[in-house]
């Protein structure tokens, strides 16, 4: 394993460029599949031996985030990759991360020093906005949350055309101004408790498809129950009449109405043949549709629905999340919940509503965990080999399929929709009945249930929101917000009047069973 000292000095006989890279590749594909001590193994040799400043950070970077994954050490890693390649485009990665480190061992001054730094440095990073969320939560883990407020203040101000950074801002300032201080007087702590609850009614009522929205519900219902009550039943209501309402509603092509093929793309629906039909339908110029304003919404959808008739998921979801993102924030409307139900369809809900029941896992988990994984691609395959609709890894894939005692399995079978589900589904359900709780099971499914097992053990007492943002990995981290997001979409959606979705903030015993 490299040491910070190592990785100051330049190789004195450099390694194959070629070579060097395909190890790099290796590593990562190593640590997909929870092969630790082989990715530290592809990836030490290059850290000590590549010249390629980009590669060398690479690895560097991939071992860091192994070390952490094991509990150890990693600060002096992160300062050693800063130091050394202050162009890389991971420098501002490693002064966060570096920071994160400072925060395990409870330096919190030297955590928010770097992370200061990271702001004020680093204008163009895509971490300022966490960097800035950090910095509050940092005085947060101190116990004071309420001078954190300020930088909370300044995310909700943060560029963000998601709008994910005011969603995280007032949820965490909600919980915050709900914590009360010795010296509040009974004045104080009543606005403050009012605040909170404005800012939790926002989110429920406005943000209800999204990751803090569904944590927002869930406190909401225990500061104000009735009001809380109330808002469920009219929200329930609503959703019941404009999802009576979407379904009978045509779609007008509009702006993109003459557009040749768009009416190639209905006649060969017509006729059957959906390969052709989506192939006529990514031809199709948006632009007309585009510069229609909220009149070219319509149309999009329109686009959306026909994607998902010829069966290609995948261009459904990413037309909806590039085109039409602002209908899902608050999907009150017929349109807008025809949006909603194309950004998150009941893709394989046949295949899907089998293995839960066998795997013992909701469906609208294993679905939730689908649509992120490969956004509803059969044929889908990531960078590091993972395959399908479930993107099991090759070797988890043949354990699993030696225990559900599957004959005559190959590789290449993880390409059938019913396979893979059946596999990846199997998987979950195991890591579901270890950690008892939808977002362990998650984190587990992507960073490993060994490393799970260990951030129960160094944080499993706080609650599931906390917890979440404690996860070291930002992968992982957001992985497990958008799947939860997506659950919650599942539910609010095809709950069939059971209301609205909620997720218990206490995580599970840390005595678990192993696998």
């Amino acid at each position: 394993m490299p040491t910070a000292e190592d990785v100051g000095k330049n190789p004195q006989s450099p390694a194959d460029p070629l070579a060097c890279r395909a190890k790099v590749d290796q590593g990562r594909a190593y640590r997909k599949e929870h092969e630790y001590s082989r990715a530290r193994a592809a990836l030490g040799p290059v850290v000590l031996r590549c010249a390629d400043p980009d590669v060398r950070a690479r690895a560097l970077y991939l071992l860091a985030q192994l070390e952490s994954m094991a509990g150890r050490p990693t600060a002096p890693l992160w300062e050693a990759l800063a130091r050394k390649f202050p162009q890389s485009y991971l420098a501002d990665d490693a002064l966060f991360n570096q920071a994160m480190a400072l925060r395990r061992t409870g330096d919190f001054e030297g955590e928010r020093a770097l992370l200061r730094r990271l702001v004020d440095e680093h204008l163009d990073s895509d971490l300022r906005g966490e960097a800035l969320f950090r910095l509050f939560w940092s005085l947060y883990g101190e116990g004071k949350p309420r001078p954190g407020l300020v930088y909370l203040d300044q995310l909700a101000a943060h560029p963000d055309p998601e709008g994910g950074e005011e969603e995280r801002a007032r949820y965490w300032r909600a919980r915050a101004l709900l914590e009360a201080q010795p010296a509040d007087t009974d004045a104080a702590r009543a606005a403050a408790r009012e605040a909170a609850r404005a800012d939790l009614v926002w989110l429920v009522e406005e943000r209800p498809l999204t990751y803090y929205g569904l944590l927002a519900r869930s406190r909401f219902a225990e500061v104000a129950p009735e009001q809380a009550q109330k808002i469920e039943a009219k929200q329930t209501q609503l959703l019941a009449r404009a999802l009576g309402e979407s379904g009978k509603v045509p779609l007008h092509g509009g702006a993109l109405a003459r557009d040749p093929h768009l009416l190639a793309a209905i006649e060969l629906l017509r006729m059957g043949l959906r390969l052709e039909a989506a192939r006529e339908l990514a031809a199709v110029d948006r632009s007309p549709a585009r510069n229609a304003g909220d009149d070219g919404q319509e149309p999009l959808a329109l686009l959306a629905e026909l994607y998902a008739r010829a069966a290609d998921f995948r261009s459904a979801h990413a037309l909806v999340r590039s085109e039409l993102r602002p209908l899902l924030r608050r999907p009150a409307s017929p349109l807008a919940l025809r949006v909603a139900s194309l950004a998150y369809p009941l893709a394989f809900r046949e295949h899907i509503s089998r293995v839960s029941q066998s795997a013992a896992v909701p469906p609208d988990l294993l679905q939730a965990l689908m649509r992120e994984e490969s956004a509803l691609d059969p044929r889908a395959l990531s960078a590091t080999g993972a395959l399908g609709l479930t993107q099991v890894m090759p070797s988890t894939a043949r354990m699993i399929a030696r225990k559900l005692r599957i004959q005559g399995y190959q590789t290449a079978r993880l390409y059938d929709p019913e396979t893979n589900i059946r596999i990846g589904g199997a998987y979950l359900g195991e890591l579901y009945a270890r950690f008892q709780h939808p977002a362990l099971a998650l984190a587990s499914y992507n960073a490993g249930p060994t490393t799970v097992a260990g951030w129960i053990k160094a944080r499993g007492s706080l609650p599931l929101d906390a917890f979440v943002e404690e996860i070291p990995l930002e992968e992982t981290r957001g992985y497990v917000k958008r799947c939860l997001r997506s659950f919650a979409a599942y539910q609010f959606l095809y709950g069939n009047g059971l209301g609205m979705p909620q997720l218990g903030q206490k995580l599970a015993h840390r005595d678990l069973p192993r696998l």
